[in-house]
């Protein structure tokens, strides 16, 4: 999931499904 944080910068997070 990519997502774009509140400083504007790119980043690839890893998201687990609980």
């Amino acid at each position: 999931m990519r997502l774009v944080l509140a400083d504007g910068s790119p980043r690839f997070l890893l998201v687990t499904i609980q």
